[in-house]
């Protein structure tokens, strides 16, 4: 069977934090994945929110598209929960779209996560004044049309119809667009570039963060304008993913936007564009000698510790 879902369901049974992790005691692991007989078990306590769910997707061949979307660390804990609903409680922090990938045999298909973005409501800033979502007990469920979205979309990437992915990227649903936007970037950079800036502006999160995580794996310039562009979007998902699309981008309008960044209105991405700042050494210098006078004494504190950590490695 498959299905297709954009799950906008909070819940308790997950924290999720931008904070570093505590150190606990090292004799106590701080997170263990079992999966056995069809039930998952999971405890973890600070662990990076990407670590813990691509261990889950290792131990249980789950295909998950958008891992470099998730930030922040995690704490949860469950067990004998069915695969679904473990994936379920471990997603709460976050819109995704979830698949079952038809099998080859009779069998049961192989399930896919694709990460959509971080739900805004569940961000964690570090000062009052931290933008939140207006209602934290909402729920929606979006089914995609169609019978089989999935595998209608690797079809035709394996085909090479570039004129339908072209088509599926700009006018499917959210999970759909998601899909075809990624496959169509590997053949043809030049219309996924053209699609994935229209989507940028459109009214829908769910589909200007998947938009920005497509332009996030195109490498031009005009992809970089892109995302320096979605720094400004009204929304937090949106403004982490243009945020992550520009990490490993050198030139100098790529460092500007970051810089940029500093002045966000909510904490946690000054915050992360400072950590940004300080992966590139003496170049991110200046942008991170300016996080002092930040208003936030976490963040002029963490832009202290960054400086001390450049300077020591010159």
């Amino acid at each position: 069977m498959l299905f297709v879902r954009l799950s906008c369901v909070c819940g308790a049974a997950l924290a999720l934090s931008g904070a570093a992790p505590a150190q606990g005691d090292s004799m106590q692991p701080r997170m263990s994945v079992e999966w056995q007989q069809g039930r998952l078990s999971v405890k973890a306590d600070g662990v990076p929110f990407r670590e813990l769910l691509a261990t889950v997707a290792s131990r249980t061949g789950v295909k998950v598209h958008g891992l470099a979307a998730l930030e922040g660390n995690a704490s949860v804990n469950f067990a004998n929960l069915t695969l679904v609903g473990g994936l379920e409680v471990l997603l709460t922090p976050i819109n995704y779209a979830m698949f079952e990938e038809p099998s080859a045999s009779a069998g049961q298909g192989r399930i896919v996560v694709l990460v959509v973005g971080r739900k805004s409501a569940l961000d964690s800033g570090m000062a009052e004044g931290q933008e939140r979502g207006t209602d934290l007990q909402s729920s929606r469920s979006v089914a995609a049309p169609g019978p089989d979205t999935y595998r209608a979309v690797e079809r035709l990437a394996e085909q090479k119809d570039v004129r339908a992915l072209r088509e599926a990227a700009a006018f499917g649903d959210s999970p759909t667009q998601a899909l075809a936007m990624q496959r169509l970037a590997r053949r043809d950079s030049a219309s996924a570039l053209r699609i994935a800036t229209d989507a940028a502006g459109s009214a829908e999160v769910a589909q200007r963060v998947v938009a920005v995580q497509t332009l996030a794996g195109l490498n031009s310039p005009e992809a970089t304008d892109a995302l320096g562009a979605a720094l400004q979007d009204s929304d937090l998902s949106v403004r982490q993913a243009a945020l992550m699309g520009l990490t490993s981008r050198t030139s100098p309008a790529a460092l500007q936007f970051l810089v940029q960044a500093l002045q966000d209105r909510a904490p946690s991405i000054r915050l992360l564009a400072l950590d940004l700042l300080a992966q590139k050494g003496p170049a991110g210098k200046p942008g991170v000698a300016s996080a002092l006078n930040d208003h936030d004494p976490a963040i002029r504190a963490r832009a202290r510790e960054a400086l001390e950590r450049i300077e020591a490695a010159r």
